[in-house]
């Protein structure tokens, strides 16, 4: 399959996007948070998880699917779309309906979960860092 947009390009919009928002990479901060309150079973602790989520899900359909990447890719206004759905979803169901819950699970999908937020919130950023992508 042929992107339209070549490696290079795709790499730019990540540097653009980065340097524009920067410093906002502390929110890395607010996944360790929800990651955190998952872990422990506070009555409060699904609302917040389920704003820290929409807020995510809301700036990556709008600062970045829309404001960044659609400047190689038409299609990113769809993304974008569905990014701020689905945070719209985290907001009405979990923030004002308490409808969401999330807990880590010891098993074998909560390993696995584990495994991915480690490597999106550590792993990902160091390798990039020392391969010259900061």
């Amino acid at each position: 399959m042929k992107l339209p947009f070549t490696s290079e390009e795709f790499l730019t919009v990540f540097e653009n996007y980065n340097e524009a928002v920067f410093p906002m990479q502390i929110l890395y901060l607010l996944a360790a948070l929800a990651i955190y309150l998952s872990a422990r079973k506070e009555a409060w602790a699904d609302k917040v998880i389920s704003g820290i989520l929409s807020f995510f899900w809301l700036w990556m359909g709008i600062a970045y699917h829309m404001a960044f990447f659609t400047t190689i890719n038409t299609a990113a206004y769809f993304f974008g779309a569905l990014f701020i759905l689905q945070g719209g979803f985290f907001l009405w169901r979990g923030v004002f309906q308490n409808k969401l819950t999330f807990q880590i699970k010891k098993d074998m999908y909560g390993l696995v979960g584990i495994v991915l937020m480690v490597f999106a919130l550590i792993i990902y950023p160091t390798v990039s860092f020392f391969v010259g992508h900061v």
